[in-house]
């Protein structure tokens, strides 16, 4: 597709010679939010880690803004501007929060004090280690230090998995700043309620394939439908 950032085409992946997902293609405007829903186990997760280079590709493409980077490890396509918040948030559990912030950082708009200005709560536990903060705490410094190596789109994994009613709150208040900064996003969540809200579009998969397309606005009013796919209620 002309213009596009990411594009996928005709991609299968999986893990080892185990295929996971077959037959992805889909498209991302600059700038473009893209909310992914399903039931559990049916490759969403899989998906985003096939865009960062982490799994198995064992056939299609994926392009950046229509380069063909099928073939570049991780750290190539965090350079050319795709970030990672993972599932499991991986923070350095002995560093500080600075120290998790400023260990990858590269130059650009997302500057240590614009990180901590969007994230207040990390400006007061910047001394704290990793192991001190909260689940939630955990997350915000997963985004934000990925806000930091400054991409240009952002694959999150479950960003509200495990939270408390009101740190999942401050999460997704985080995510709705960053949206407002015309930064893409792509965003596997359960809560589809909240993936829509902040997303453009949204596809739902289901056996390692996308079985529906819409506009995240129109599948957020029709619940009947989104409950019927993805077996989640608003």
């Amino acid at each position: 597709m002309a213009g596009a950032q990411l594009e996928l085409i005709g991609l299968r992946a999986g893990y080892g010679p185990s295929t996971v997902i077959e037959n992805i293609s889909l498209s991302l405007p600059e700038g473009g939010r893209l909310a992914l829903l399903g039931r559990n186990g049916v490759g969403k997760s899989t998906l985003i880690r096939t865009v960062m280079g982490l799994t198995t590709r064992l056939g299609g493409q994926v392009l950046w803004r229509g380069r063909d980077i099928s073939g570049e490890d991780p750290s190539a396509r965090a350079r050319l501007g795709i970030g990672w918040v993972p599932q499991e948030r991986r923070v350095f559990r002995n560093l500080t929060v600075r120290e998790n912030l400023e260990v990858a950082a590269r130059p650009g708009h997302w500057t240590l004090e614009r990180v901590f200005t969007l994230l207040p709560r990390l400006r007061e536990r910047q001394r704290n280690l990793g192991w001190q903060l909260s689940g939630g705490e955990q997350q915000l410094l997963a985004i934000g230090r990925a806000l930091t190596l400054n991409p240009v789109l952002l694959l999150l994994d479950e960003p509200l998995e495990g939270l408390a009613p009101v740190m999942a709150e401050l999460v997704l208040d985080t995510l709705r700043g960053i949206a407002a900064s015309n930064m893409g996003i792509v965003i596997v969540e359960q809560h589809a309620a909240d993936a829509l809200e902040i997303t453009q579009d949204a596809i739902v998969m289901d056996r390692g394939q996308i079985v529906a397309r819409s506009p995240s606005a129109a599948l957020l009013r029709d619940t009947e439908r989104l409950e019927a796919l993805t077996g989640v209620g608003l």
